[in-house]
């Protein structure tokens, strides 16, 4: 009789593990899911919203040619290229912009994803908030062609 209670007890610690990492497992994914398209759609929303204008035009609006982004196309762009790209069991995100300068293109992106609820009774559920945040400076060392896209020597 004492063994099939230690046999209950080993298949119960058994369930219990698995029910722990299987939850685990799906916020890591998330949580490096929704990092990595950040990461990617905020260096291509600052490259697409590059003020192509004031770089080309060295003397007039006093841009002497340096880098300067649009906002309003940072967030668009970033929006757009967010939302095509995430995919995973999140059920909804929260996109704040902060600190978004335009000269020198900086800009800061906090995104809040709630997680699908995990039950483990009827009465109590655990709900999973991802929060990632991202500060993207773009700087120009070399030549860029506004053109191409590409950095020339």
């Amino acid at each position: 009789m004492k063994y099939s209670y230690v046999v209950l007890g080993l298949l119960l610690f058994g369930m219990f593990g698995l029910i722990f990492v299987v939850m685990f497992e799906s916020i890591t994914i998330n949580n490096e899911s929704e990092y990595y398209v950040l990461k990617e759609a905020m260096e291509a929303a600052m490259l697409e919203s590059v003020d192509v204008a004031c770089f080309r035009n060295s003397t007039e609006d006093g841009c002497q040619g340096s880098l300067k982004i649009s906002e309003q196309k940072f967030v668009e762009n970033f929006t757009r290229r967010f939302a095509a790209s995430i995919s995973g069991d999140v059920t909804e995100y929260t996109i704040e912009f902060y600190d978004i300068i335009e000269s020198p293109p900086k800009a800061t992106v906090v995104i809040n994803g709630a997680t699908e609820t995990f039950r483990f009774d009827t009465d109590e559920s655990i709900d999973v908030n991802l929060v990632n945040n991202l500060t993207g400076i773009l700087e120009l060392d070399k030549g860029w062609d506004p053109d191409s896209g590409e950095v020339v020597s």
